[in-house]
């Protein structure tokens, strides 16, 4: 191999690295296994990476959708399927964009997963439709999706 090919191959395969990089999605909070993701709902409370508590018949405030047509990549419409550990994958449709800037209610917090990818904590949450629809709370947080309780939103999530 000569020498042009070889640096050829090596912008490539630094420019693949840096794609890759920016097409990962957030994080957030992954368990390793179930007991321990269970044990961080405390009295129907999940308490967020960044401080937020989050409780089950609570409101909260969407943000923008992060998706490139402006609905919500982690805020997405629940399985018609039996929950089971694996529903994670079974998602359908995401929340359309008309429901930025919403007031949704929490009316439920489940753990969901398996031990290859590791379990998240999600809020089963009501928009208005028949349908329920889960969020994943800590992505929901890290992309804007989810806004930040204020003093005039009494009933919302409570920042510390």
């Amino acid at each position: 191999m000569n020498k042009k090919n070889l640096t050829k191959r090596s912008i490539l395969f630094v420019s693949a690295i840096f794609i890759a990089g920016l097409q990962t999605k957030a994080q957030g909070r992954i368990y390793e296994s179930r007991k321990e993701a269970n044990q961080a709902i405390n009295n129907s409370c999940y308490k967020a990476s960044n401080g937020w508590n989050f409780y089950t018949d609570s409101l909260v405030i969407l943000g923008k959708g992060s998706l490139p047509d402006k609905s919500f990549a982690f805020i997405k419409e629940e399985s018609s399927r039996i929950l089971d550990e694996n529903h994670y994958k079974y998602f359908r449709q995401p929340l359309e964009y008309t429901y930025s800037g919403r007031k949704v209610q929490i009316s439920n917090l489940i753990v969901s997963g398996n031990r290859t990818t590791g379990y998240r904590v999600f809020a089963k949450i009501k928009v208005g439709r028949i349908n329920r629809y889960l969020m994943d709370i800590e992505g929901a947080i890290e992309s804007g999706e989810l806004l930040p309780a204020n003093e005039t939103n009494y009933n919302s999530v409570t920042t510390q």
